[in-house]
């Protein structure tokens, strides 16, 4: 490093302390001495494993909390969830399906399709039945039909206080009818029905207050029984030629027609029509297995007292005996407006008609009378043909 005087601007020598031109004394500087490098040493670790620790153990600390908060809100969830399903399923489990019908339910209070709920009984209970178009009598909250036996075959109810074994009466709900029953069974519209064997129960249910109407029991058709295997039992012997046509009769002005007549009952065959179907506008269809054959009788009470239209029969060649299809006349009966013979007064005529599904072998050859009630011992065969005088 280069030094000059600063009097006269000489160079001067670095060892030189006065000038050698004016001889000005130069002061000689110590070079400053120079701080010292930093230390490039590593600086000093401070031990904050206690701090970590505690750290460590709040970090932990909190995670145990959150999962305190999870697992509680999912033990609270599933609580509830479970008891949701528990009372789901506590409710499925008490509510048991009904049991199955059986004829115990064919019921309207003490009112049933058998024997001891006949003509008789509903007169003496609810007074002389009104009678009305088709075979009906109106009994007030009660209308029924009955077979040519005085027993009925349909009986209908309006009458809130009458209720079914199962607790059903008019103005019951359909889902009340549901829970006693089950599952409805769409008959038509609004009607709900129950098949038990052999009859129905149908609930009618109104279209504006949802609720039972008219309960209703009717008899179905039944399927004949195949016949039992034993010998054919032997053919009535021929009546004697006084019961041949012993009665006449005229109805409605027409010709007379010849007929039988026993102990004050009278029969008369008016009219036979065979066919293969019965149809009507309400949706009833019948299809014969055989034939049917539509008889009309004229039947005729000669007694001094009121007695039941009898029951009819036919009868074929080997000694078969046929009985009418309830389901197929009611059906016949109502397309023709024409209404059979029940009560039957002294000095009165009346018709009777009866639908017979027929075998195609089968060779009908007369037509069976038995009376009812107080004529049980009045039974006889008029021959199968139409006689007129």
């Amino acid at each position: 490093m280069s030094r000059f005087c600063e009097q006269c601007g000489t160079k001067l020598d670095l060892s030189e302390n006065f000038c050698p031109s004016c001889g000005t004394k130069v002061f000689h500087e110590e070079p400053r001495a120079q701080p010292p490098p930093p230390k490039t040493t590593s600086p000093p670790v401070i031990d904050d494993s206690f701090g970590k620790l505690i750290m460590g153990i709040l970090g932990g600390i909190g995670i145990i909390f959150l999962v305190i908060i999870v697992t509680v809100g999912g033990l609270s969830q599933k609580s509830t969830s479970e008891k949701y399903d528990s009372s789901t399923q506590s409710s499925a489990e008490t509510a048991k399906p009904p049991a199955p019908l059986t004829e115990s339910d064919l019921r309207i209070g003490d009112l049933s399709l058998t024997s001891a709920t006949n003509k008789t009984e509903l007169d003496r209970r609810f007074g002389a039945g009104k009678v009305k178009d088709n075979g009906w009598y109106d009994y007030g909250d009660f209308w029924a039909k009955f077979d040519s036996s005085g027993i009925v075959y349909w009986l209908s109810c309006t009458n809130s206080n009458y209720s079914t074994p199962r607790g059903i009466h008019c103005g019951s709900t359909l889902a009340e009818i549901e829970t006693a029953y089950g599952k409805n069974y769409l008959r038509e519209e609004n009607d709900y029905e129950y098949d038990i064997k052999d009859a129905s129960l149908i609930f009618h249910i109104g279209k504006q207050t949802g609720n039972v109407q008219e309960i209703v029991l009717v008899e179905k058709i039944q399927e004949p029984k195949p016949p039992a295997k034993k010998p054919n039992p032997p053919a009535e012997k021929p009546k004697s030629s006084s019961d041949e046509y012993n009665y006449s009769c005229t109805v409605n002005g027409e010709k007379a027609y010849k007929g039988i007549s026993r102990l004050g009952l009278a029969c008369a065959l008016y009219s036979v029509e065979k066919q293969k179907r019965i149809t009507s506008d309400f949706g009833s269809n019948h299809t014969a297995r055989g034939t049917f054959y539509i008889v009309t009788v004229i039947v005729s009470n000669g007694t001094n007292e009121p007695i039941f239209a009898p029951s009819i029969y036919l009868m074929d060649e080997r000694g078969r005996k046929f009985s009418s299809d309830t389901s197929a006349t009611s059906t016949y009966t109502v397309m023709h407006d024409v209404e059979s013979a029940f009560e039957l007064n002294p000095g009165q005529p009346g018709w009777v008609y009866e639908v017979f599904d027929i075998p195609d072998d089968a060779n009908i050859t007369s037509l069976r009378c038995e009376a009812s009630f107080t004529l049980e011992d009045n039974n006889f065969n008029v021959p199968f043909r139409i006689v007129t005088e």
